[in-house]
């Protein structure tokens, strides 16, 4: 499975085309992306995808160089707890 890329979404879907997991961005200013949400389908959890979700988000932040304001709960929590 891999990550498709869009402008205000990172997302991933299984085989048969389902979402699996998807983050919901978007640009506030030119430098600075707000993470609104987080979400697993309810199939798909318990199995690490949030996290793999937020590792892939933080991946794209920091190539980009953006800063990150993070408004999902999930996303404000695992900032909190990984950095």
């Amino acid at each position: 499975m891999i990550w498709i890329y869009e402008e205000n979404r990172i997302y991933m879907l299984d085989e048969k085309g389902n979402l699996i997991c998807e983050a919901n961005l978007e640009k506030k200013d030119p430098k600075t992306v707000i993470i609104n949400r987080i979400y697993v389908d309810p199939n798909y959890r318990n199995q690490g995808f949030a996290d793999q979700t937020m590792h892939t988000v933080m991946e794209y932040i920091r190539k980009h160089q953006y800063q990150v304001v993070p408004v999902c709960p999930y996303a404000k929590a695992w900032l909190e707890k990984k950095q």
